[in-house]
């Protein structure tokens, strides 16, 4: 146990450093690292010890909502108000439309399998939920427009939530559990009780935030504010995704419009509409003790962002139990095919975007270095994995499911990120312009 902590802590310092000397994204230090070890455990016949699904599920159950949290406290009520249509389409619409032409490309994608629908969609679903960590690690290291970074970074968040359903639902029409009462029905539960819960915890939690007054114990009650409200959701088979950032976005929103009103330095991220409108701030009584000071605030964020990298060492870390060479080598026709064609089927959407956004003022123009950018954001991660998991051992072509979704993970982790990278280099100046643009819009 104390070599598996040592382990961990060192491969997350690691990732850190050569993110911050190197630019290299975490995950991908955290990834290589993994790999190597089983790599080398497999030549010196020492394989890592293997840990069982459930104990991998559980795992997931608890990074997840860390992960979710760190990423949701980037986000706030105006940004999303003000990209809601394109945040609709790219997390929701998107994944609907990109499942759909998955299942009619079937036999293109995969020629040699017979796939039904269902299980064509569900494994649709794995390779188009993205993760909001590798992303958000990319654009740390760079100054982008601001309603770039929230459709990027609100779909890896949003879009979780929509891939799951249709996964559940092709779960159900293939007799595997999911959707018991039917697909609107449990839609409607899914959605509208994540709501719910995350705004009720949400309220609870600024309320207790009203006795805290140390950034430690602060940060202590953001995550169980996170943790809670998964576990909430969970368990009355509500999106836990969902319920996360409702709880965690309506509790900043909060805290950033009071800090802003007290003249700090949070102003600076603020639209100049209120963040929050003034009748949610009313459910909230007492809410001008929630948050005065800004250096508490940014302590508070910190350490979150820190436990948000431990808790992706420790996932990616018990991930290298699931990368079985073997089984990827055996099936990489596959890994890559699928890999390419949902690629391609991503740039198709995305353009379809790109190219309503100049029909309307509805919602910001997405430009062609912005269509690039987005299109080699979707990186896959945990998520993916934690829907594999829900599939029965007992699923047909189970082996072929697994090393598609683990194959497309690792090619994702390595090759969007430094598609990415690329990509802003060398529109470095137009992102500049735009950049000091909404420097200026924004106060930032």
């Amino acid at each position: 146990m104390l070599e598996i902590a040592l382990f961990t802590v060192g491969i997350a310092a690691i990732a850190l450093l050569m993110q911050e000397r190197l630019g290299v994204p975490t995950p991908i230090t955290i990834i290589v690292a993994v790999v190597e070890l089983q790599i080398l455990g497999t030549v010196l016949g020492h394989p890592p010890g293997r840990i069982s699904e459930s104990d991998f599920d559980q795992l997931t159950y608890l990074a997840l909502p860390i992960l979710i949290c760190s990423d949701a406290l980037a986000l706030r009520w105006d940004e999303i108000r003000r990209n809601a249509l394109g945040l609709v389409y790219v997390a929701g619409i998107m994944i609907v439309l990109s499942v759909g032409m998955g299942i009619l490309l079937n036999r293109l994608i995969l020629p040699e399998y017979t796939l039904s629908a269902p299980m064509m969609a569900a494994l649709m679903c794995m390779v188009l939920a993205t993760d909001p960590v590798t992303v958000s690690s990319v654009f740390g290291r760079f100054k982008l427009p601001h309603n770039l970074k929230v459709l990027a970074e609100g779909e890896s968040l949003f879009n979780d939530a929509t891939a799951l359903l249709v996964f559940s639902i092709s779960l159900a029409a293939m007799g595997m559990g999911g959707a018991p009462h039917g697909p609107v029905t449990y839609a409607f539960q899914m959605v509208a009780g994540a709501l719910a819960i995350g705004l009720v915890v949400g309220w609870v939690g600024l309320q207790t935030l009203r006795m805290v007054r140390d950034a430690l114990t602060e940060t202590m009650v953001v995550l169980a504010m996170a943790l809670g409200s998964f576990a909430a959701a969970e368990h009355f088979h509500c999106s836990g995704i969902l319920a996360v950032i409702v709880a965690i976005m309506f509790a900043n929103s909060v805290i950033t419009k009071r800090l802003r009103a007290f003249g700090g330095p949070c102003a600076a991220d603020q639209d100049a509409d209120d963040a929050v409108p003034a009748p949610i701030l009313t459910l909230v009584p007492g809410f001008d003790e929630v948050a005065r000071d800004e250096r508490t605030y940014r302590t508070v964020r910190a350490n979150i962002q820190f436990a948000a990298v431990i808790a992706a060492s420790i996932l990616f870390i018990s991930m290298s139990n699931l990368i079985d060479l073997r089984l990827l080598g055996r099936y990489w026709k596959e890994i890559f095919s699928v890999f390419i064609g949902t690629t391609m089927i991503r740039m198709a959407m995305l353009g379809i975007y790109a190219r309503v956004s100049h029909w309307t003022d509805r919602v910001p123009s997405v430009p062609l270095h912005w269509w690039k950018i987005l299109a080699a954001a979707g990186v896959k991660g945990s998520f993916s994995l934690l829907m594999l998991h829900m599939i029965p051992d007992d699923a047909p072509m189970l082996d072929l499911l697994e090393a598609v979704v683990v194959g497309n993970i690792l090619l994702s982790t390595f090759l969007y990120p430094m598609a990415l990278v690329l990509i802003i280099r060398v529109h470095r100046r137009r992102f500049a312009e735009e950049y000091a643009a909404d420097h200026v819009a924004y106060e930032e």
